[in-house]
């Protein structure tokens, strides 16, 4: 039979609260030995232990309050884990120069950030946060100018333990900066392809101006029954144009060298 997993979270509680709330309820057997060994008075140390208990009745009212509007989960983390240790975690996490990162609670107040923390840390964070911080969206991308004036783009991830939501912010330039990169480079290869394709076809142009101009000059000469200069242009068609007019041209002059022998031979008789 498995062994339902509540009863393992149900053990674990005992265990700790037994550790916990017996090492307080334990006064009165270390009494004596905590007096001889620091010289205080048990009065001294009765009254403290006192305070001590007065002190969590009357906090045991805020942090009711307090887990009832944002969880148990938020207020025992909190206890454990204070703002101010979220600094060092964020100066350890490696973010590049320019980068910067915060974290914020479920109601958009920043509880650490990178730059500047002893200005913001503790107030509310820019409107686009601070929505996502109170929103059920858990991670994802955003666009905004940080207070510092910057264009950033934000990615986000809130944890499901504690739900507070952290934050990276890289400024626009250094992410658009390989897209600027890339299109400068296609820009670049596009201009050249350009200029080699116009000096391509202002060869072939010339090439083909040059073969029509010499076309003409057999047409001048085919229109003239003299005989016809084939052009010197690599283009087949050019070439089949100016042959089949060689060969009409020489067609002509056969039938008027027969049409002169004709006319000699009528005139003789």
């Amino acid at each position: 039979m498995k062994l339902f997993y509540g009863w393992i979270v149900v053990g674990v509680g005992i265990v700790v609260s037994c550790i916990g709330v017996g090492t307080m309820l334990s006064l009165g057997v270390f009494l004596q030995p905590i007096s001889e060994a620091t010289g205080w008075s048990r009065t001294g140390i009765s009254t403290a232990a006192l305070l001590n208990w007065l002190c969590m009745g009357i906090g045991s009212f805020l942090w009711g309050a307090l887990s009832d509007r944002f969880g148990t989960r938020v207020v025992v983390l909190s206890g454990g884990l204070l703002p101010q240790r979220l600094q060092p975690l964020l100066a350890e996490a490696g973010l590049h120069e320019g980068w910067t990162g915060g974290i914020v609670d479920r109601q958009g107040i920043i509880l650490a950030r990178r730059l500047r923390p002893e200005l913001y840390v503790g107030t509310l964070a820019q409107k686009p946060m601070v929505e996502i911080a109170r929103g059920s969206r858990t991670e994802g991308l955003f666009d905004v100018v940080s207070r510092d004036g910057v264009d950033v783009k934000n990615s986000f991830q809130r944890s499901a333990v504690s739900g507070w939501t952290a934050a990276v912010a890289v400024p626009a330039s250094v992410v658009n900066a390989p897209l600027h990169r890339t299109a400068l480079f296609m820009a670049a290869i596009g201009l050249a392809l350009t200029l080699v394709s116009l000096v391509l076809g202002s060869m072939v142009a010339f090439r083909i101006s040059r073969a029509v101009q010499q076309l003409g000059v057999a047409s001048a000469a085919f229109a003239s029954g003299h005989a016809v200069p084939l052009p010197t242009s690599m283009l087949t068609e050019l070439q089949d144009v100016a042959t089949a007019m060689q060969v009409s041209a020489d067609r002509a002059k056969r039938r008027a060298a027969r049409a002169r022998e004709a006319l000699r031979e009528s005139g003789a008789g």
